[in-house]
């Protein structure tokens, strides 16, 4: 049951990350996996720090809107 419910997960995971728009992606797996700080990654993409803030907030916004109409709750 455990590992069912972790296989689940992930594939929800995969499909409300592949929807978002690649922009937005490409900064949030650079802060949450590959753990680059926001000046970092600004540095990286050639964006103002305050655009990597914006990115990163709009990723969770969407992210928690794609899971739960993918049906997943908290």
């Amino acid at each position: 049951q455990p590992e069912q419910n972790r296989r689940e997960m992930k594939e929800l995971l995969e499909e409300a990350l592949s929807r978002l728009e690649p922009e937005v992606l490409s900064v949030f797996i650079l802060h949450e996996v590959e753990k680059l700080t926001y000046r970092e990654i600004a540095e990286v993409k050639k964006i103002a720090e305050g655009t990597v803030g914006s990115r990163m907030n709009r990723a969770r916004r969407e992210l928690k809107q794609h899971l739960t109409d993918l049906g997943w709750e908290p």
